[in-house]
């Protein structure tokens, strides 16, 4: 009702608009405060329209202040505005003061900049109190409002929210009564933009029959942008993933005009990562009318038939980031002089941020032509250092490693300071392309430079254990890991929350068997992340270590229930239960744990009858493969391999050589090691197998070889001491053989029921 009546008073006065009257209007759009006081001069001549230039007066004294203000989390007014703010809050409550029981757009506007104010002297209360008294919630901005009653109903629909959020922050309900601002906020979007195309009129020669307003003086209020901004973030704040994705959906149905553009480049790119990041179950647009929300109601937007309705979650995401595209390609800069160089950063930075979304979804939804997108684009922007990181970014996802370390080599001949292509060096170096002389050498130029970089030192510390695991003598590989010990303390203390920092500095604690002091730190790092899988991992090789079979069993089971069938935690519960019931329990747990009940003494079947799950994949029936050659099983072990799909991996190569082994096929079964060894060179169970194999052709010096291999990647390997032990002894060294005996003895009484070594040296 109250509505009705603002609308008929307009109507009322709006032939009375002089051409001052529209002076002013565009002053206060392109706020041209210098120009006031010449309007405030010929007052006389505004007639009913003088109470609005007594508005702009006001707004210029705000405008003051803010310049005069600190902006940040929270606006600081200095202390030598407050007299004059208060002053404006005076004159404000005597400007809205209605002469009789009907509100005119004028009082509406006055009661909305004394919110505004009300706010930014820090009382919300008083402002929310102000807001309610107008019903603000209620006002529907139509089209022919006031412009400037239509900006601050925006403005005050976002002050609402973030009154209440203000106020609620201090509720420990918070979560429960949230959703009133953020009501207040989506309104506040809407509002926005029938602001924004009124503004699009406001700046038409044709407006009202006067001037228009010069559209490039106009800025869009820092109130309405953060109000576009927080309205998705406070549906990400609750938990409502689709609310927040389906805000920026209406943002972009709009249609665009030049004030709207910068929003919808900041929604679409907004957007494209939400999509990204979303969860699986993907929701397509609904593009039915949706006369709920005003920007939608009351202006054109873009309908079923003119607009691509995507079917899935990549046809949306290459959608908007063309919508993106296609807004900065109309701002694009090419200037590269001095006095432009400001600007183009800007527009660059636009650039660059569409692009990485469009490298990152091509990336996700597996495109495999974008190394060779980037490839071309290096053609156009050769100096351009950005475009290297991106073309190494992908040649990584492409497993092309040895091309991404020189494409990366080359961004850092180009900044040495560039910390993150260093950092993909060493990784490559460290894990894809090992070679520790290399690692060690850029990650100690890294944590040089950086010395309060704690993942610098944590990469030096990978890279002198990647050092140690390669051939050289006991004496050096015994300093290389001190000296990995020594950074990865050395990260610890930069940073003592880092979970690399304190996994890699328990690793080593555990290598050295300081057994209880890594405890410590993988107890405290479970504390910190409670279900970080290489802490829980590693917790459960450190019990099992102790002989604790209960307390890892119980950590397996908690791993488990984070991650369920994650074949790292079900092969440790089996190893578990071989170690204390049996290989038999073990076997009946694997195929619980797995909800395997397939029959492994048939030939195996094609995938469409298959009866297992899809998580019984090579890994599961490479597991059964050895649980049964481990209870001497060997015609179901063989029927388990024959499932297994990928017969070339480390693993599947190993197996093969233990079968051919029992067949007595010695030749092939070494050739089938190798091959193992080929792809992983750090591949234990390989180098024992080889290592028993030339101990019974008393090939010694190849026997030994393959010990120093292991000891090399695994110092505590008892095994490997057993075995040297055994070569020593046929060497007629029987005294240093003893020792070897004692030393695996020793090992085996604190060794973990699985390789600490098998926790990938990996950031």
């Amino acid at each position: 009702m109250e509505n009705d009546k603002l609308k008929k008073k307009f109507k009322s006065v709006r032939s009375k608009n002089s051409p001052l009257y529209l002076d002013l209007v565009n002053l206060r759009l392109e706020r041209r405060w210098d120009g006031l006081d010449a309007l405030l001069k010929v007052r006389t001549k505004f007639g009913d329209s003088v109470k609005y230039l007594d508005l702009a007066d006001v707004e210029r004294s705000l405008d003051d202040v803010f310049l005069a203000g600190k902006p940040g989390s929270k606006f600081e007014i200095p202390e030598s505005s407050q007299g004059s703010m208060e002053a404006t809050l005076d004159t404000l409550k005597t400007l809205s003061e209605p002469t009789n029981e009907e509100i005119d757009y004028f009082l509406l506007e006055a009661r909305l900049l004394q919110a505004k104010v009300l706010f930014l002297l820090g009382q919300p209360s008083e402002a929310l109190a102000c807001l309610d008294a107008l019903d603000i919630s209620d006002l529907q901005p139509e089209s022919g409002w006031p412009i400037h009653a239509t900006r601050l109903v925006a403005e005050c629909l976002s002050l609402k929210g973030w009154a209440l959020q203000h106020l609620l922050s201090e509720n420990t309900e918070w979560r429960e009564q949230a959703p009133s601002a953020l009501t207040a906020l989506q309104q506040a979007v809407d509002v926005t933009f029938v602001y924004l195309q009124e503004l699009s009129v406001a700046v038409s020669p044709s407006v009202l029959g006067g001037k228009p307003a010069n559209a490039s003086n106009i800025t869009i209020s820092s109130w309405l942008e953060a109000a576009v901004h927080h309205a998705p973030l406070m549906h990400l704040l609750l938990g409502r993933t689709d609310g927040a994705i389906q805000v920026l959906r209406n943002i972009l149905r709009v249609s665009e005009n030049q004030f709207s553009k910068a929003l919808r480049l900041s929604a679409s790119r907004q957007l494209a990562l939400l999509l990204l990041r979303a969860p699986h179950c993907y929701t397509p647009p609904d593009l039915s009318p949706t006369s709920h929300v005003p920007s939608l109601r009351l202006h054109p937007v873009i309908s079923r038939p003119n607009f691509l309705s995507p079917e899935h979650q990549p046809e949306e995401v290459v959608l908007v980031l063309t919508i993106a595209e296609g807004l900065v390609r109309e701002e694009a800069v090419q200037s590269r002089f001095p006095d432009d160089q400001d600007i183009y950063k800007q527009w660059h930075d636009q650039v660059a941020a569409v692009y990485d979304l469009a490298v990152l979804a091509l990336a996700m939804f597996g495109k495999s032509n974008l190394i060779e997108l980037l490839q071309q684009s290096m053609r156009f922007s050769f100096d351009d250092e950005h475009v290297w990181m991106q073309f190494g970014l992908a040649l990584i996802s492409g497993r092309q490693f040895e091309r991404a370390l020189m494409v990366l080599k080359q961004c850092l001949q180009q900044n040495p300071d560039n910390t993150a292509a260093a950092l993909l060096v060493c990784q490559l170096r460290i894990y894809d392309l090992p070679n520790g002389d290399e690692a060690v050498e850029y990650a100690s130029q890294l944590a040089e430079k950086c010395p309060e970089m704690a993942k610098a030192h944590v990469t030096l510390g990978l890279a002198y254990a990647v050092q140690a695991r390669q051939p050289t003598t006991h004496t050096h590989r015994e300093e290389l890991l001190l000296k990995a010990m020594e950074s990865f303390r050395r990260a610890y203390e930069v940073d003592q929350n880092d979970p690399a920092c304190m996994l890699y500095y328990a690793l080593h604690l555990a290598i050295q068997r300081r057994v209880n002091d890594a405890m410590l730190l993988v107890l405290d790092l479970l504390q910190k992340s409670h279900m970080h899988h290489h802490g829980l991992w590693l917790m459960i090789l450190l019990q099992t270590s102790l002989k604790n079979y209960a307390e890892a069993l119980s950590v397996c089971e908690q791993a488990l229930y984070e991650y369920p069938q994650d074949m790292v935690f079900v092969k440790l519960k089996v190893e578990i239960k071989a170690a204390t019931s049996g290989v038999s329990t073990a076997l009946v747990t694997a195929k619980s744990d797995l909800n395997f009940d397939a029959d492994v003494k048939g030939p195996p079947e094609s995938p469409a009858s298959s009866r297992t799950p899809s998580t019984a994949s090579s890994c599961l029936w490479l597991l059964l493969t050895s649980l049964f050659l481990r209870n001497d099983q060997f015609e179901d072990a063989a029927s388990c391999f024959k499932r297994v799909t990928d017969s070339m991996s480390p693993d599947s190569l190993y197996y093969r050589g233990r079968l051919l082994a029992h067949e007595l096929r010695l030749e092939d079964a070494k050739t089938s090691y190798l091959g193992a060894l080929a792809t992983d060179p750090s591949h234990v169970p390989c180098m024992l197998a080889l290592t028993e194999l030339h101990l019974e052709e008393q090939n010694l010096s190849m026997a030994e070889q393959y010990i120093s291999q292991v000891l090399a990647v695994d110092p505590g390997n008892h095994q490997a001491w057993r075995q040297r032990g055994s070569v020593l002894a046929k060497q007629g060294e029987h005294e240093r053989a003893a020792d070897c005996f004692v030393n695996a003895l020793q090992l085996e009484s604190f060794a973990p029921i699985a390789p600490f070594s098998d926790i990938p040296l990996k950031l």
